[in-house]
């Protein structure tokens, strides 16, 4: 087993890359090779570079789409890839299963369970955090039904319904009790997992796949 292997961090979120510089290299056998903010310039790193361990959040996949990972799988077979996230779906989780993505946790796990993820990666081996595997459980039980599987989180559904009634995201974050950010993010995440770019097509979906009903809107 080598020495050390080479990191890199694939995360807009300051305060996560700075957590995991220290983290790391103090567990040791890590050395951080680089860290990218964007899908852009991760794809840039990834031509001329080829780590151990690549850790990430998918939330700065937006533009490429989570399949840009089974990608990264097929041309960097040899880098282990981490995915540490703030929310999932059971949807999310099922495509980066599919795409041989099988070590997958939340960034509220302890240091140990990062730790523990990252070394199975590295040897061949999955890892899961406990919220993981209830998700994973949930999707192999829906899975006969695919339609009635909804990609989004019961805070997002909140959030859709509340779209739907023709309230801004100001007014949104004052009735949830949240921060203007907050309701930004969930809009975001929301546009990305449905794959749409506007409300009138949030609509469209959102009724579609039945999480509104025509009452719970207005044009």
């Amino acid at each position: 087993m080598k020495n050390s292997h080479t990191v890199v961090l694939a995360d807009d979120q300051f305060l996560i890359t700075e957590a995991l510089q220290k983290i790391l290299p103090e567990a040791g056998g890590f050395t951080i090779a680089a860290i990218v903010r964007s899908a852009y310039d991760l794809e840039i790193f990834l031509q001329n570079n080829h780590p151990d361990v690549l850790v990430l959040d998918i939330s700065i996949l937006s533009q490429k789409g989570i399949q840009y990972l089974g990608e990264i799988k097929t041309k960097h077979h040899e880098t282990a890839i981490v995915v540490l996230s703030n929310h999932f779906s059971s949807h999310e989780i099922g495509i980066l299963n599919k795409n041989g993505i099988k070590n997958i946790l939340y960034k509220t796990s302890e240091k140990h369970q990062i730790l523990e993820a990252i070394n199975a990666a590295i040897t061949g081996k999955k890892y899961y955090s406990p919220e993981i595997v209830d998700l994973l459980i949930e999707t192999r039980k829906e899975r006969d039904n695919p339609y009635l599987v909804s990609p989004l989180t019961g805070a997002e559904k909140g959030i859709v319904v509340l779209i739907a009634k023709g309230l801004t995201t100001k007014e949104i974050a004052k009735q949830k009790n949240i921060s203007f950010h907050t309701v930004n993010t969930h809009r975001k995440n929301i546009f990305r997992k449905l794959g749409i770019n506007n409300v009138s097509e949030l609509l469209m979906v959102a009724m579609k796949n039945g999480l509104i009903d025509t009452i719970d809107y207005y044009i």
